[in-house]
This record gives C-alpha cells, structure tokens and sequence, in this order.
C-alpha cells in the first residue's frame, strides 16, 4: 500500500487519494480509498467557527452546504431562533459577523457568495427535538407505506410520542385524528396552512 497525496476531482468535489491498490491477479483495477480534500472548503471546518457567533445571539444552525451556480459557489447557511423563527434584520448581522470570521481564518481559495437565511416557513422536521418544537404546528407528512388510504396528509400535530405522532387533520368538512408510526415517515415538514 502506497500513499498518495494526488487531488482528483469527481462530480466537481475535489478528493485526495490516501490509498492506491492494484491486485496483480485480476484485471488492472484501482481500488481508491478517497477522503475530501482541505483544498476544498471543509463544511464541519467552518460549523465550528461559526457556531460560537450564533450561539453568543441564541441562535441555531438548521443547515449549511455549499451551492455551484454556474461558476460561482455559494455557502449558503440557514439559521433560526430556538422557536424557529426568523427576521431579515438578523440575518444581515450574522452575515456581516460570519464574513469577517471566514475572511480572518482565510481558508476559501476562490471567489464565493454568503447566504444567510431563515430555513423557511416549510422547512422539514430533521429530529426528534424539531418534531417537539412542533407540537401545535401543521404539518406534511409523507408516508413510506399508505396510511388509512393516503400517501401523504397535512394536518395540526397534537401530540408527540415515543413511536406515534397524532394529528387532526381535515377530511372534506370533517375533523379526523389519525395516529402516524414514526417509523412509517418518508418526511416531515412544517406546511403553510391555506
């Protein structure tokens, strides 16, 4: 086993090899063993410079990732309140905070775009923490296999248990309540009532 410190690039990420291996009793094949390359921008890298600067205005990381758009990249961060809600005036003070962190720690090699936002009145329901915060909510759920004829259903989430969620949802004009396996979930999301 040889190491390598060759980059390569697949589906526009840039890798390095850390292990090269050719069995001489085969055909000629490659086996690699690839780790992310620190010449690309190391998300866990920069979520831990950034989660003190929110955690000093009580504020959450939902998600961050980074977005190609054309020949421009885009680290896009979306934050919240614990309650989950939002203001555009917040997020402009973050961002002007978390530009001057990455421009002081210096390690994006190229030309990008801040985003900062709110995660969005539908955002999905990643943990069991987000599925308690919210309790009185509606939401979507989409169903892996038909619940009472339905793949999917919006409803106002009532109560949270160990492995039920229940929700009251409205059939035509009538008020139902239907228990939902969480093991029977595809998604959750928060929904906008209409």
């Amino acid at each position: 086993m040889e190491k390598l410190k060759k980059n390569i690039v697949i589906q526009g990420k840039s890798w390095y090899i850390i292990n090269e291996l050719q069995a001489e009793w085969v055909m000629p094949t490659l086996l690699l063993c690839l780790k992310r390359s620190r010449r690309v921008e190391n998300t866990n890298m920069i979520q831990t410079w950034i989660l003190p600067v929110l955690e000093s205005m009580d504020l959450a990381l939902y998600e961050m990732k980074w977005r190609q758009e054309g020949s421009m990249k885009i680290l896009q961060i979306a934050i919240m309140r614990r309650d989950g809600s939002m203001d555009i005036d917040t997020c402009a003070v973050v961002s002007e905070k978390i530009s001057a962190l990455l421009d002081e720690k210096n390690v994006i090699q190229h030309e990008y775009f801040l985003e900062i936002s709110s995660p969005g009145a539908e955002r999905e329901l990643r943990c069991e923490e987000d599925i308690i915060h919210a309790l009185g909510e509606y939401v979507y759920i989409k169903f892996l296999n038909p619940k009472a004829g339905r793949n999917e259903i919006y409803g106002t989430l009532e109560e949270v248990h160990e492995a039920v969620l229940k929700l009251t949802y409205m059939d035509k004009a009538v008020k139902r309540k239907i228990d939902v396996d969480k093991e029977n979930i595809a998604l959750i999301r928060l929904a906008v009532k209409i």
